[in-house]
């Protein structure tokens, strides 16, 4: 399984209200995860709604994740980590939390569990961002964009020695203690001995990808629902042709781009935008 088989999924998806989401997916599916995480890891294994399509989820994921443990799922075969994000505003900044951007996920990170590490045998992944934007007080996604790290952010030695280099400036206060995943901890801060510690905590975002991404995009926004995908030309010659004949074959648009190249600013790589959207009735 793999993006291009989930976007495809999408073009024959016709359930899209989240709280009727354990009606239209396998209980393998929805056993755990919020509730747009479970319609994402839906499209993974088959087409919601139509429950003789899906996969077994073991044949899907090697991993699923846990609340606090990223990503939120990785992909059999050393395929992808995808995390998933939900959004109540198009332009909205999307929060990563402790996670520094990453194009890759790499078993070595300090943030993954060990379930993560040990699912299979693998030593990176490339990291797969959903972002679905589910309006305040509805449960239906009316957008989702799949963008892949490597098309917005610098490889991921940019962030880590960026962190390192906080890390070192914070650490240069007083009684600060640097050890963790964390910028630091000044513990006892009051001299009381009652476990009165403040913490230097890294919360990260990015921008939304309609932002970023919205000199490619050509929207007229009154879809009841649309799905917008951005990945490198490379990447998306490595999936397999059967399931790109699929897709092309499919109602979802098919672009080549140039993108900005986020290591060379000053160059442009070749991309794919694939489009696909249902129109307000």
């Amino acid at each position: 399984m793999n993006q291009i088989k989930a976007l495809y999924n999408l073009t024959r998806c016709a359930e899209f209200q989240l709280e009727e989401i354990k009606n239209h997916v396998p209980n393998y599916v929805s056993v755990q995860g919020k509730p747009l995480e479970v319609f994402i890891r839906g499209i993974f294994c088959g087409v919601p709604g139509n429950l003789e399509s899906f996969e077994g989820s073991e044949d899907v994921f090697a991993y699923i994740g846990s609340v606090n443990s990223p990503p939120d799922v990785m992909l059999k075969n050393k395929g992808d980590a995808i995390e998933v994000k939900k959004i109540e505003n198009l332009n909205s900044t999307i929060i990563l939390n402790s996670s520094l951007p990453k194009t890759k996920l790499n078993s070595a990170d300090r943030m993954i569990n060990t379930r993560a590490r040990e699912c299979e045998e693998w030593e990176s992944r490339d990291m797969l961002y959903v972002v679905g934007f589910v309006p305040k007080d509805e449960n239906y996604v009316r957008n989702l964009f799949f963008f892949y790290g490597d098309c917005f952010a610098k490889k991921n030695e940019f962030y880590s020695e960026k962190f390192g280099e906080i890390k070192r400036k914070v650490s240069e206060v007083e009684g600060i203690s640097s050890d963790g995943n964390e910028y630091g901890t000044l513990k006892d801060v009051d001299g009381l001995g009652n476990g009165v510690n403040m913490r230097v905590r890294p919360i990260n975002n990015i921008g939304s990808p309609w932002k970023i991404f919205e000199g490619y995009l050509d929207s007229s926004g009154t879809a009841k629902f649309s799905v917008l995908s951005i990945m490198r030309n490379s990447k998306y010659l490595s999936f397999p042709q059967n399931d790109r004949t699929l897709l092309e074959g499919s109602d979802a648009e098919i672009k080549h781009i140039t993108i900005t190249d986020p290591d060379n600013p000053s160059d442009r790589v070749d991309a794919v935008l694939i489009k696909y959207e249902i129109a307000e009735t």
